[in-house]
């Protein structure tokens, strides 16, 4: 049920964004991923949002930014090294 609840918040910062998407929406929707979890899940949801996604891959911690490419897709690292 938890990752159910983290989907739905997602999608419903997604529409949100879509109606704003200044600078303190992308703030509050970051400080709800985080607050929520679930990361995959917010990349998932904000999969056409470079910039919203560039923004969960450096605010949850532990993240490694070597793992995306400018675009923030996935890139594959040398020798599979996580």
């Amino acid at each position: 049920m938890p990752r159910y609840t983290a989907w739905r918040k997602a999608e419903w910062a997604k529409e949100d964004f879509d109606r704003d998407s200044g600078e303190a929406m992308c703030l509050r929707i970051v400080e709800t991923a985080i607050t929520t979890g679930f990361w995959s899940v917010w990349m998932t949801v904000f999969q056409d949002y470079a910039d919203m996604r560039r923004r969960l891959i450096e605010a949850f911690q532990g993240t490694s930014e070597e793992c995306f490419d400018h675009n923030t897709q996935p890139v594959q690292r040398a020798g599979g090294k996580i």
